[in-house]
């Protein structure tokens, strides 16, 4: 008979539903906390571009049709029009730019994103321990930039619920449940580049089930949202040197492998590939065992997220072949190890209980000690983010320029100057005022 969390009946059941509730909630909390500490209304890198020029730009439009093109174009390779276009929707309006609000909102995404991975798991106590192994990896503080700064979170954490409702609506039967995944499906791939992937799991896992009639319709939306989404594709040409095909394969390679390993690193660029390798071991031995035949929904999820971090890894390996050590990126790969720890989880319900419930409740230490681990290492990422922030802010209302300011907002200053003084002048944002000095200076980590 199959043993499912939790284990023991009686009391036991209830102290392990009441511990887990608590452990979702402490994480959730603690990950809240340090956004609402962190998030200001500065904008920040491609917040120039992104946000503050893309509304000079439409405010300047003759058209609707003219400000539609502007919303739906190429960003550093990306179509970003799902945050665009709630930004868009305020302006016209009448509301200015707001940073922190665009932070919270894109900081509120993680909890869809940890509530979806259950998917179609109907047993509660197995449902729980997805959301266990979801908190512990995505209510973490190694996800501080995608927290702290809203124009990730905006992108690269509201990417991930809405592939994760796109996959779970394509997996339900139903004409409006599959209309209701393509438009969602469609709405991730002008979130970030990888969006177009749900078209191809989608299609794959109807496949699997063998619903021959949707697979067609996935496959021929694929085949349309291609054709759509690359027309006009800049060509960057950014390799910085010519490379083998086979070379060039092996880089992509390491660098997939590094994504995958390094929420388990502990920042190591040497150990996260072996790590990576780990994982895709572990992830072959669930296939074999049966794991994700049975909860395929999962399956898909899991399908998504590495070939995710696959796209990332073909368009940035060749230019930084370390820097699968980036923050940003580590939603995705901590969406596969929360994935992978609970199709160990589910593999060994179906264990003798003698063997199943000290390794089940082994795992959920991991898991809950990594947090912790992540939790105490990241503590001081909030404070120390929101005090550089500020000090540009200062620094600008002190000179009237972000040139020598202490934090660099923005890599081409005399144009963020500009942009700056233009969206004041036309209200579309202004900096906020000076805080009082910060809790914790830039320098003291």
């Amino acid at each position: 008979m199959r043993t499912t969390f939790p284990l023991s009946p009686g009391k036991d059941a209830a102290l392990l539903r009441g511990l887990t509730i608590a452990f979702v909630a402490l994480a959730a909390a603690t990950a809240a906390w340090h956004a609402a500490r962190a998030i200001v209304d500065v904008p920040y890198w491609d917040d120039f571009d992104g946000y503050l020029a893309f509304l000079l730009r439409i405010e300047d439009a003759p058209s609707f049709a003219e400000r539609f093109r502007i919303a739906t174009e190429f960003h550093n390779e990306h179509r970003t029009l799902a945050s665009r276009l709630g930004v868009w929707i305020a302006h016209e309006f009448g509301a200015a730019m707001n940073f922190r609000v665009l932070g919270a909102i894109g900081a509120t995404m993680f909890v869809p994103a940890v509530w979806l991975l259950a998917g179609h798991v109907r047993e509660p106590g197995s449902r729980r321990a997805v959301w266990f192994f979801g908190a512990a990896m995505l209510f973490n503080l190694q996800h501080w930039e995608n927290l702290f700064w809203g124009g990730s979170s905006a992108d690269h954490v509201t990417i991930v619920p809405l592939a994760l409702v796109a996959l779970f609506l394509a997996f339900r039967p139903g004409r409006a449940a599959h209309t209701a995944a393509l438009a969602t499906a469609t709405l991730a791939a002008y979130t970030l580049a990888h969006g177009l992937l749900v078209f191809p799991v989608a299609a794959g896992l109807l496949a699997w089930e063998r619903r021959w009639r949707a697979c067609a319709v996935w496959t021929a939306a694929t085949l349309v949202i291609a054709v759509s989404w690359w027309s006009g594709f800049p060509a960057t040409g950014n390799e910085p040197a010519a490379l083998g095909p086979l070379e060039k394969v092996l880089v992509i390679f390491r660098f997939w492998l590094g994504l995958l390993g390094a929420p388990l690193a502990f920042g190591s660029r040497a150990v996260a590939p072996w790590i990576g390798a780990g994982l895709v071991v572990a992830a072959a031995a669930l296939t074999f065992a049966g794991v994700w035949n049975r909860n395929r929904t999962q399956a898909a999820y899991l399908a998504f997220a590495a070939l995710s971090l696959v796209a990332i890894a073909y368009g940035r390996a060749v230019a930084e072949p370390s820097g699968f050590i980036v923050f940003r990126y580590r939603i995705l790969s901590c969406l596969v190890v929360a994935l992978l720890a609970w199709g160990v989880f589910d593999w060994l319900g179906r264990k003798p209980r003698a063997f199943a419930l000290p390794a089940r409740t082994g795992l959920c230490a991991l898991l809950a000690g990594l947090w912790l681990e992540q939790t105490i290492d990241h503590w001081w990422r909030s404070d120390a983010f929101h005090a550089a922030q500020m000090s540009a802010v200062a620094h600008y209302h002190a000179h009237g320029t972000l040139e020598g300011a202490p934090r660099m907002l923005y890599y081409d200053v005399p144009k963020a100057d500009d942009i700056l003084r233009e969206s004041a002048k036309r209200r579309i944002y202004i900096l906020p005022p000076t805080e009082p000095p910060a809790r914790v200076s830039p320098e003291s980590r």
